[in-house]
């Protein structure tokens, strides 16, 4: 895993690795490994997440995960959720100092990293989307990358497409008229040359997909 700022390549900087076996999900960043999830857990179990450091000065806070409910919620995209609250003592009694959701296979509502803060490299974050080769299959509604309408332009000529959001980078994806991927960026401005003539469709942002032809730059 890396991380990035804006979507800037030039500072992507290394995070740490991540592997599954089974229901649970290990990290190994610079310093050890541990377990980041066990999505296996039913209510009332518990799992050892090991130490949560602030720095290279190990063992930090001993972290203990129990699952007090799983539900699917609709307000998560009917998302399999685990609210998790998080202990530093194994028998887990004493009011927890973190209460968060684990989507089921996903990640936690922090982001893939969130039960380490090595991973986090200084800062909280939030999961508000996950793709699989272009397709959405997560989207926070109330999150980051949501796009009034207002806020971006469209302009085609020819085959140049340009992009701009007013406010922010977004998420900008571009597809042929076939479903094919040509544009996956998360951006403020996007200057995209299509291929040839023929119909597109944009998606930014958390927006309906827009229809374009190529060709005469006239929007359908």
């Amino acid at each position: 895993m890396y991380y990035t700022v804006d979507a800037n390549s030039e500072s992507r900087r290394f995070a740490g690795m991540v592997r599954t076996e089974g229901d649970k999900v290990y990290y190994k960043d610079k310093y050890d490994t541990g377990l980041l999830y066990d999505f296996g857990l039913k209510p009332g179990e518990i799992c050892f997440t090991g130490s949560l450091a602030e720095d290279s000065d190990r063992p930090g806070y001993k972290c203990y995960i129990k699952c007090a409910k799983r539900e699917k919620r609709e307000d998560y995209g009917g998302w399999e959720c685990m609210e998790v609250e998080a202990y530093s003592e194994p028998e887990c009694v004493n009011d927890g100092w973190y209460h968060g959701i684990w989507f089921d296979g996903l990640g936690g509502s922090g982001g893939v990293h969130e039960n380490n803060r090595l991973l986090w490299e200084g800062g909280w974050s939030q999961l508000v989307q996950a793709s699989v080769n272009g397709n959405v299959i997560f989207q926070m509604d109330d999150s980051y990358f949501n796009t009034p309408a207002d806020n971006s332009i469209i302009n085609l000529e020819g085959h140049t497409l340009d992009i701009t959001n007013k406010r922010r980078v977004v998420p900008v994806r571009v597809y042929t008229g076939d479903g094919v991927l040509i544009y996956d960026e998360i951006v403020k401005h996007a200057c995209i040359s299509l291929p040839g003539d023929g119909g597109y469709v944009i998606k930014i942002g958390t927006l309906k997909p827009v229809r374009l032809a190529a060709g005469d730059g006239a929007a359908r």
